[in-house]
């Protein structure tokens, strides 16, 4: 990966995002590389809670306990080093954020509470073997359910220059979509994405510029527009090509957009997940491209869990010097 050294071994990772709450385990080199041995989920309504309630319902909590015990025995049969749980916006923004972060230490295990620029550099730390390949400064941002992690990385040591964390998520635009209907027309998206525009270059504001055309790296949501966008067109999915282009991306939500949601929903390119968080992540990559003079995008998996392992690995490494 880098210079950077790693205690081998079997490490795990849970993450409490606004869509799921997820567990990744992966067996780590001395160099960084690695080896997901585990990779699960399960869905949860943190999403509607938050915008119904601006708080975790009691069944959701329940989910996140249960889930929570279930992912600690994986880390047992795997014989993992070590298992640790993050908390992300989901929880950062619910007004029983705190309650819910004591039901777990009680009850499952501590889960930290990740601040917006942990975040980013923890996402960051999680995708670092595919950012090699840039040179000078670069725009990289965590896209998630809940809120956007936007920074610029100083490519030589992969520094965050400047970073901030917005609450810009897939999740809340989605419940303000099924507010106006099945079928979204061209004005509503146009003003989606000038809302979102606007967001982001407030929080910009001050912070270095850098050349057009500079390279922007964004995690998480995107993953998965990715994947429609090349199974749509009838590309092969290449893990090596993570490029996707404003064309593309405009035009998949103007498709997502004029479809009704039976549509959606039998759609074979699209998954649950999708149904309603696909069209705002379209829109929000639109935003991020304006704010950010740029035409395309470079598409990562989410580093959250990734990020947490190697530093697990670190954390380990240093216990053994």
């Amino acid at each position: 990966m880098s210079n950077l050294k790693f205690a081998p071994g079997v490490y795990q990772a849970i993450d409490c995002g606004t869509a799921s709450i997820r567990t990744l385990a992966i067996e780590v080199t001395e160099n960084g590389d690695y080896t997901t041995v585990h990779n699960s989920s399960v869905e949860h309504d943190i999403g509607r809670n938050l915008t119904e309630l601006q708080a975790l319902a009691p069944e959701t909590i329940e989910t996140l306990i249960t889930s929570t015990q279930q992912f600690m025995g994986i880390a047992k049969e795997l014989g993992a080093k070590s298992i640790v749980a993050a908390a992300t916006e989901s929880l950062r923004s619910a007004a029983n954020g705190a309650e819910v972060l004591e039901r777990l230490a009680a009850e499952a295990m501590p889960f930290q509470m990740l601040s917006g620029l942990d975040e980013l550099q923890t996402s960051l730390m999680g995708v670092l073997p595919h950012l090699r390949q840039f040179k000078g400064p670069f725009y990289f941002a965590d896209s998630g359910g809940g809120s956007t992690e936007l920074g610029i990385v100083n490519a030589d040591d992969f520094s965050v220059v400047a970073g901030d964390s917005l609450q810009i998520g897939v999740a809340p635009w989605s419940h303000r979509f099924e507010a106006i209907g099945e079928i979204i027309d061209v004005e509503h998206l146009d003003d989606a994405v000038d809302e979102m525009t606007a967001q982001f270059a407030e929080a910009m504001d001050g912070w270095p510029t850098l050349e057009e055309g500079a390279t922007l790296a964004v995690a998480g949501a995107p993953m998965n527009l990715f994947r429609y966008v090349r199974e749509i067109v009838g590309s092969t999915y290449d893990i090596e090509d993570r490029t996707m282009h404003r064309a593309e991306v405009e035009k998949a939500a103007q498709e997502i957009a004029a479809m009704r949601l039976a549509a959606r929903e039998a759609h074979p390119y699209i998954d649950s997940k999708g149904v309603g968080f696909l069209l705002p992540c379209a829109l929000k990559i639109l935003a991020l491209m304006n704010v950010t003079n740029t035409d395309k995008i470079y598409v990562l998996h989410s580093g959250i869990c990734v990020g947490l392992c190697l530093q697990s690995a670190k954390i380990e490494l240093n216990k053994a010097v």
